[in-house]
């Protein structure tokens, strides 16, 4: 399985970052606290069809795909997920692909099927 770890930041926050080997190497200073992560890939408000592009070709050779989104309350998880669900299900019917999408949220220690009313 190809495991690719991306951020994207909003609301213009500066944060340093250096790329180098094709990673994102970002620090962030929260709460006087110093704190570093490496990323793939790293955007800040960019469109979500720039996101999707990259993703896409990850995405379709494999059998089975993972999306998973990390944050706070309020980081834009839904909004990108949402856009990047929509133009992946674009693609899948254009091109006529066979496809079984299931989405789950899990808030509050509790795990919601996105597509089952929040069952």
């Amino acid at each position: 399985m190809n495991l690719e770890i991306c951020c994207r930041l909003r609301n213009n926050k500066i944060f340093e970052y250096i790329k180098r080997n094709n990673l994102f190497y970002l620090d962030c200073n929260y709460k006087n606290k110093n704190h570093n992560f490496i990323f793939n890939n790293l955007w800040f408000d960019d469109d979500d069809n720039e996101i999707f592009d990259y993703l896409c070709p990850n995405i379709f050779p494999e059998k089975i795909s993972y999306i998973v989104a990390f944050g706070y309350s309020g980081s834009g998880k839904t909004y990108t997920l949402t856009n990047i669900l929509r133009n992946l299900l674009s693609k899948l019917i254009k091109d006529e692909t066979k496809f079984s999408i299931t989405a789950y949220q899990i808030y509050n220690e509790d795990i919601y099927d996105l597509f089952n009313n929040n069952e």
